[in-house]
């Protein structure tokens, strides 16, 4: 799939928000979508191609096909679709808008009617600690910060540890746990066991 990324096409200048160059017809498809109007017809005795102006976060890309994947539309954001989704903002009937959650291998047509753009959205990482889920979008976290901020414990009275490998305790309140989904953790107290 041909893609020019971050093309500067300036402002469209004609009524229908159309760049008409060298039989190659430009379509911005947030104008449209926006406005709800449908994508204009040509002469069929006229060979031209369209190239499709389309938003992705803040980064306009232009397309040579209509027929884009979400995979497609993630790569010209630039974030890794493991962290990230692919949302399509759609303008509805009634100026409402809605929102959908495009797959990596979901083919998306740029002349549907009501598209405005698309934009990346962090995927929530749940991690358990004693079986407690926690959720958050920051891939790295502090021992502090799991510790303080999701378990609500006392560093000096808790230690943390990897539940698949309870050996591996977090002693360092300021190393960084890169989190993935499902992640496991522990608690153990820190106070002396008592033998009786």
């Amino acid at each position: 799939m041909e893609n020019v990324q971050n093309e500067k096409l300036g402002q469209p200048h004609s009524d229908a928000d159309i760049i008409v160059q060298a039989n190659i017809i430009l379509i911005d498809v947030e104008d449209f979508g926006l406005h709800q109007r449908p994508h204009p017809a040509h002469d069929p005795g006229v060979e031209v191609h369209y190239h499709y102006i389309v938003k992705v976060d803040q980064s306009q890309n232009t397309f040579t096909s209509p027929f884009v994947t979400g995979a497609d539309l993630m790569a010209v954001s630039g974030k890794d679709s493991a962290r990230f989704r692919l949302i399509q903002l759609l303008k509805g009937p009634g100026h409402q808008n809605h929102t959908r959650v495009i797959a990596l291998d979901e083919t998306v047509d740029l002349r549907g009617f009501g598209i405005e753009r698309f934009v990346t959205e962090a995927i929530a990482i749940t991690f358990y600690i004693d079986q407690q889920d926690y959720q958050t979008q920051e891939p790295c976290l502090t021992v502090r910060q799991i510790l303080v901020d999701f378990a609500g414990v006392d560093p000096s009275e808790k230690t943390l540890a990897d539940k698949q490998n309870c050996s591996h305790e977090y002693k360092n309140l300021d190393e960084a746990i890169c989190l993935h989904q499902g992640q496991t953790f522990t608690l153990f107290d820190n106070a002396p066991t008592q033998v009786s």
